[in-house]
């Protein structure tokens, strides 16, 4: 989504674009969106970051990666959250999580490929399927993941 902003904004810099698994919303909004997670939770994940933001890395970091707590690339990940200042990590979660950026989708004017994971806990199928419907010029590869 970070680059659909970009490329709108300086479109001379773009030829084309690559989504990867993309979420312009997390929230579910009934009944026309469900973008996977309801308000009450992301609240709850946020308020964790500060409760225990080393537990809130460890929650999360297999979550994201779609792999077990013994993963060498979930421990990279959880290392990666852990080395991030809380507050900035804070700051970042709540503006992706709570963002709504669903009405850029049809002012892309780039094609778009947009690759979805079959297996991804934060942007479902449906998401990228949302995705390539409201973007104008765009095409959803689908990956197989086991």
């Amino acid at each position: 989504m970070i680059g659909l902003i970009a490329s709108l904004q300086s479109p001379e810099y773009f030829k084309n674009l690559v989504m990867v698994c993309p979420s312009p919303c997390f929230l579910n909004l009934p009944p026309d969106y469900f973008g996977g997670f309801d308000r009450a939770d992301l609240e709850e994940l946020i308020d964790l970051m500060d409760k225990n933001y080393i537990g809130w890395a460890n929650d999360l970091a297999p979550l994201v990666m779609g792999a077990d707590k013994g993963s060498e690339l979930v421990g990279e990940l959880s290392d990666s959250f852990c080395s991030t200042a809380p507050v900035i990590a804070k700051t970042f979660a709540k503006a992706t999580f709570f963002s709504d950026l669903r009405h850029l989708l049809p002012e892309a004017i780039h094609p778009v490929l947009i690759l979805q994971s079959s297996v991804d806990a934060l942007a479902g199928t449906s998401i990228g399927e949302f995705v390539k419907k409201e973007i104008p010029k765009a095409t959803l590869k689908a990956i197989a993941c086991t």
